[in-house]
């Protein structure tokens, strides 16, 4: 391929939407919600399949962004039909039985039936927790008549993942006492308990939590090592130049920068600064701060370094985020640049430039 086709599509899919409007298919709001700008290519990444053997990945196409992300022809719904008067969607089985619809809980047969295991670094409420939301979901999604075929199944899937009988027999146990507590008086205990995120480290974290003992107090523990920890990033970055809706800085020669925002590329907004700073528009009205500071000090900016200091679609916050990355740096910028950034956070961006 000679030439990057993006550009192409984008012009066609746009085309399109004009067409629609022509007709009076789409009104005007519509059109301009489908309209498509600053796109790039659709990226294929792969995700690591965690439950098999080997190494395999899934391959995965983003097209975030992409010109047919707005909207797309090519869309199909699929039918799926009934079979034995059953029917499966998600985690449900519906089933058609004397004029009536009746659920029960349903796993894929292809599952791998991989839950948390017993032996893994989290904490025991946690696993506690699993295998509870794990029967909470299956009696809201199941008929009562399913509940102990369905019970034995948990029981099963939880043993395959290293949990002891007795302790599986414990928590079920609780369950199914606290579910006909319920059905009988339609009594639900409240929590009064305030919770408080605390880093999991196997040991102290319990002994850290009984000093809360005798206050409604409880720590609630997540785990400092992640997945995304263990397995590096498979979706290939934007290149920079390639990014847009970003806010960006550009250093001069004198230790003072440029600070700007765009919804374009970074490299389209780019050359517009460079061709601002060409001596044929030295006389021309209304230039950016940026190009009045080349033509005024006779300096020359780093363009080739520019970096980018924050990333956002939505027009306004990236307005914001301009003023506050403004406000903290020693730029060439026009004072009216940060007039509509409120005064009540001068204090606070004072005290953050003072620590940086």
């Amino acid at each position: 391929m000679d030439k990057d086709p993006t550009n192409k599509f984008e012009r066609i899919g746009n085309n399109i939407v004009k067409k629609m409007m022509g007709l009076k298919l789409i009104d005007k709001p519509r059109a301009e919600r489908l309209t498509s700008r600053y796109t790039v290519a659709p990226r294929i990444y792969g995700l690591r399949k965690t439950h098999k053997n080997t190494c395999k990945l899934r391959p995965v196409v983003s097209c975030i962004n992409s010109p047919s992300y707005k909207f797309n022809e090519d869309i199909q719904f699929t039918l799926e039909i009934e079979q034995n008067n059953r029917i499966s969607f998600l985690d449900i089985l519906i089933e058609r039985r004397e004029g009536c619809l009746i659920t029960d809980w349903f796993i894929k047969p292809i599952s791998s039936g991989r839950l948390l295991n017993f032996e893994s670094n989290h904490p025991r409420a946690q696993k506690i927790g699993m295998i509870t939301g794990l029967l909470d979901r299956m009696i809201k999604l199941s008929n009562e008549a399913h509940w102990e075929k369905n019970y034995k199944i948990i029981s099963n899937l939880l043993l395959k993942n290293g949990y002891n009988k007795s302790f599986i027999n414990a928590i079920v146990g609780k369950f199914r006492q606290e579910v006909s507590n319920r059905l009988n008086n339609n009594i639900r205990v409240a929590n009064s308990f305030t919770y408080c995120r605390f880093p999991f480290i196997r040991g102290l974290s319990y002994e850290i939590n009984r000093c809360f003992i005798g206050t409604n107090v409880r720590l609630a523990f997540y785990n400092l090592l992640k997945i995304n920890s263990v397995y590096t990033k498979l979706k290939d970055p934007l290149k920079k130049e390639e990014r847009s809706g970003l806010v960006y800085k550009i250093t001069c020669e004198c230790n003072r920068c440029y600070i700007g925002q765009t919804k374009q590329f970074l490299v389209s907004r780019v050359k517009q600064h460079v061709n601002d700073c060409k001596n044929v528009n030295a006389a021309k009205d209304n230039k950016t701060a940026l190009a009045s500071h080349h033509f005024d000090q006779h300096h020359n900016f780093n363009f080739e370094n520019t970096s980018i200091l924050d990333n956002e679609r939505n027009w306004f916050k990236r307005n914001i985020s301009e003023m506050f990355f403004i406000k903290v740096n020693n730029t060439v910028n026009k004072r009216t640049d940060t007039n509509n950034l409120s005064i009540l956070y001068n204090d606070i961006l004072k005290k953050y430039k003072s620590e940086i």
